[in-house]
């Protein structure tokens, strides 16, 4: 369980954690690591491990901050102008991570599209949004069926119910909800419907993918024309920093299918 308190509270000693990526992603001792867009500590160190070339990043986190032993982490972009910082995603684990660990990185994911679609919001009607976002949900799944192994489409098993993880960023409060096919579910200002959900049979590598639609009724006045369409597209449970939802407000990711 997640326990932190948004606060003023600074300290000055913190404990350590570490994060090894690919690439440092711009990164720079001194750039901020936040928690749902709250700061909690601060990059202070990076190296670079001589066997495997991967990018370690030295992090310290305030003590009042007590992860889940599942968090994993993210070099996230803030601006169309860049200002890089590290994002930490926690888990639902029970668990707490002690100093010295070393986070699993599940991917990197840029908030870039983010800004873009806060400036798209300002320029474009409703109708054009919505064919803009539709165009790029299959464009991310055609890309991301690239990347699916170890079994043919059509040997995965279908299902008619999703399990997804909600976070609202306001709140830090993280959910897993179910989702049911062609039944619209309610989080916060999205409405979020399961199209199709699938996933792949006992005898290959574990993976699952669903068709979701998801619109943002903030923008609404109680008329359906008037919803805007913030995705609609494939989301892969084993590549949850491409594939998921990350909206100014609220975060969508697919965790499995039901079976």
């Amino acid at each position: 369980m997640l326990v932190y308190q948004a606060s003023n509270i600074k300290s000055a000693n913190g404990y350590l954690i570490h994060a090894e990526f690919g690439t440092t992603g711009g990164l720079s001792v001194g750039d901020e690591v936040r928690l749902s867009g709250i700061k909690v500590g601060q990059i202070v160190g990076q190296s670079l491990d001589p066997v495997t070339y991967a990018a370690r990043i030295d992090m310290r986190i305030e003590d009042a901050v007590k992860l889940p032993s599942d968090t994993s982490a993210r070099i996230t972009a803030a601006s169309l102008l860049g200002g890089n910082f590290l994002e930490l995603l926690p888990g639902a684990d029970d668990g707490l991570m002690p100093e010295g660990t070393v986070i699993s990185i599940r991917a990197t994911r840029s908030a870039f599209l983010i800004c873009l679609a806060r400036l798209f919001f300002r320029v474009m009607t409703v109708e054009q949004m919505n064919r803009v976002c539709l165009v790029f949900g299959l464009f991310v799944g055609m890309v991301m069926s690239l990347f699916v192994s170890g079994a043919q489409a059509n040997s995965w098993l279908s299902s008619e119910q999703a399990l997804v993880q909600t976070l609202d960023k306001i709140t830090a409060r993280i959910a897993t909800v179910p989702v049911t096919l062609n039944q619209p579910f309610q989080f916060g200002t999205l409405e979020i419907e399961l199209k199709h959900c699938a996933f792949t049979p006992p005898e290959v590598p574990p993976e699952a993918a669903a068709f979701l639609e998801i619109r943002d009724v903030g923008f609404a006045d109680n008329e359906e024309s008037d919803k805007i369409t913030v995705f609609s597209g494939w989301m892969f449970a084993s590549s949850p920093a491409v594939s998921s939802l990350e909206h100014p407000v609220y975060d969508v990711t697919l965790l499995a299918c039901a079976k």
